[in-house]
């Protein structure tokens, strides 16, 4: 009878490699799930975005849901945040 042990090293055959391949195939994931996934990314860019109408001040998990957010397009935001550290828009700001 064989002891649990350690998996480290072990590898998938390549037949398993495709079934599990295929079936995920067509996943969907919940929003709640893209969220916990999209929490915890390591490349994501925590951001502030300050509205000057109102003075609400939001915090976003990346830079892309800040956009979208200000409905604006992702990469220029990305831009100018690199660039200067903060975006100052007509009624908005961004900033790290």
């Amino acid at each position: 009878m064989k002891s649990a042990g350690s998996v480290k090293g072990f590898k998938h055959k390549k037949s398993s490699i495709e079934l599990i391949r295929a079936a995920n195939i067509g996943r969907i994931h919940s929003n709640r799930v893209r969220n916990k996934i999209s929490d915890n990314s390591a490349t994501a860019l925590p951001v502030m975005v300050k509205d000057v109408f109102t003075g609400n001040t939001e915090t976003f998990t990346s830079i892309r849901r800040a956009a979208n957010y200000a409905k604006l397009h992702h990469s220029y935001i990305a831009k100018c945040l690199v660039n200067n550290g903060i975006y100052e828009g007509k009624n908005i700001y961004f900033y790290k």
